[in-house]
């Protein structure tokens, strides 16, 4: 540049000069026009002509050069022009190979996790057979493949949220070149990264599902090995409650077959409150209520043929399940031992048809709980408490203590009283389960 500013200088010198010379010789060349007379003015004049036609040709030479610089000026502009717009290029592609490897990268990198995950859960799901004996192990593998799919799906979808947050900071502004196609591949890859969310999803939801089947036959299997221990030993559902307490806080010495009770009681009486067990949870568990849907007869044993029915199950009527379910030999139907609640009735009843049309269903225990917190005083101690739940115990009245509401309300109600109730309490859901509820059940003091 400092080249072209000098030879601009010194051609804008010359042209001066070669102009004021020219207009110098034209005036001259003027003033001996109208002068007449010797040869040698004549020769002069000649002289002057020639010389103006020299500087004639010194203005064109000087426009040729002139032109000469602005061309080379111009054609050095456009190389640099295009050596720019080439290193623009080339860190462009730079830029866009970093963006889409990084990118691409992750992408892969995400569908190889969501693609092992959905595997894992097909896996887990053509594995868990319905054998309960393995229900405990295979609840445990699907909860860990519930844990791969949910960190698969939140990673799909930051992975998504960051190819774009990229586009629009980086590449969002690019019409053409490098970045321009980077642009174009990241919404390829982002295309390629979007059914990874719903494909993870759907296997989470067909594994929740698995998980509350399994779930439903370890409770079922837990539930009738209770039962039969409490029959097999004689025991109410409270005395082994009280059995079971006792061995979870180390008091006294329980049988091996009590303490396989326990543990099994702890894992899959409620997922996330194996800390605390109240009686809630355990008669919920082991007291299983029933009511027939049609008029069902009750036999004293198994086997239908050669039996005598004892009575027939009236549609109103109550009754509790004794043990697990037991199919008979020549009919294939399911029949349950149960006792009527009206008269203590004891028999084998059937539990559903051929088709698996259901005779009995599930009933809940009369639980209650108050819709708003009041105060209460209790008659024995004379202590305000602060009442949030209640429970109706229809033939344990060893449990219930009764309690005056204040004052200006003369009624009575019945309370729960263990003192080992766990701090969270437990309500029935719509499905007859009793869950954990908002509210304290602590020992208030009954």
């Amino acid at each position: 540049m400092a080249c072209v500013r000098k030879a601009e200088d010194a051609l804008a010198d010359s042209y001066e000069s070669v102009s004021q010379t020219v207009t110098y010789l034209k005036q001259k060349h003027d003033e001996l026009r109208s002068t007449r007379g010797a040869a040698a003015l004549q020769d002069l004049k000649e002289q002057l002509q020639n010389l103006r036609v020299r500087g004639t040709r010194a203005q064109v030479a000087h426009s040729d050069v002139k032109n000469k610089v602005a061309e080379a000026k111009n054609r050095h502009d456009r190389q640099l022009e295009a050596l720019k717009k080439k290193r623009q290029q080339a860190e462009e592609k730079i830029a866009a190979d970093t963006i889409t490897g990084e990118a691409s990268s992750m992408v892969d990198d995400l569908v190889a996790k969501a693609t092992a995950a959905c595997a894992a859960a097909t896996n887990a799901l053509s594995s868990t057979g319905a054998a309960v004996t393995n229900s405990a192990g295979a609840l445990q593998a699907l909860e860990q493949v519930e844990k791969d799919l949910q960190s698969a799906v939140q990673a799909c979808q930051e992975g998504e949220a960051k190819i774009m947050k990229t586009v629009a900071e980086e590449i969002r502004n690019a019409s053409k070149g490098p970045l321009f196609d980077a642009r174009k591949v990241m919404f390829r890859l982002k295309v390629k990264l979007s059914p990874l969310p719903n494909n993870c999803k759907k296997h989470l939801r067909t594994i929740e599902e698995k998980k509350k089947e399994v779930f439903e036959d370890v409770r079922q299997m837990v539930a009738d090995l209770l039962r039969e221990h409490a029959i097999n030993h004689d025991l109410s559902s409270n005395a082994l409650f009280e059995q079971l307490r006792k061995g979870g806080e180390g008091e006294g010495e329980q049988s091996a077959e009590a303490t396989a009770l326990l543990v099994l009681f702890v894992v899959v009486a409620r997922p996330g409150s194996q800390a605390n067990l109240t009686r809630f949870a355990f008669l919920d568990l082991v007291v299983s209520l029933e009511e027939p849907l049609k008029e069902v007869a009750v036999t004293p044993s198994l086997e239908v043929k050669g039996s005598t029915a004892l009575r027939k199950l009236q549609l109103d009527e109550t009754v509790e399940v004794l043990g697990q379910h037991s199919r008979e030999e020549a009919a294939g139907l399911l029949r349950s031992r149960c006792r009527a609640l009206q008269d203590s009735l004891e028999g084998r009843a059937r539990v559903n048809l051929g088709q698996g049309t259901p005779f009995l269903k599930r009933v809940a225990k009369p639980y209650y709980f108050c819709q708003a917190g009041f105060t209460a005083r209790c008659r024995m101690q004379r202590q305000e408490i602060a009442t949030q739940a209640c429970q109706q115990l229809e033939a344990e009245t060893s449990l219930i203590e009764t309690c005056a509401i204040s004052s200006d309300q003369r009624e009575s109600v019945q309370f729960a009283r263990p003192s080992w109730l766990a701090d969270t309490g437990f309500y029935r859901e719509d499905s007859g389960n009793c869950a954990p509820g908002p509210w304290a059940l602590g020992d208030s003091g009954i």
